[in-house]
């Protein structure tokens, strides 16, 4: 967090971590619905095939 308001953008090292954060996001799949309202986000549903979660089992 501290090495936008640094300068370093372009910095190997903010490079590194936005490369890291790509790759641990290409097998994230799914859909979010949201809503917006007066300056707030609420997650109205979610789903993924790939989901851990499994309501059998709760």
């Amino acid at each position: 967090s501290h090495l936008l308001p640094s300068g370093f953008w372009h910095s190997p090292e903010c490079e590194f971590l936005r490369e890291c954060i790509a790759r641990s996001q290409e097998p994230v799949v799914g859909t979010v619905r949201l809503s917006v309202f007066k300056g707030q986000v609420y997650i109205l549903g979610r789903e993924s095939p790939r989901s851990l979660y499994n309501e059998e089992l709760v």
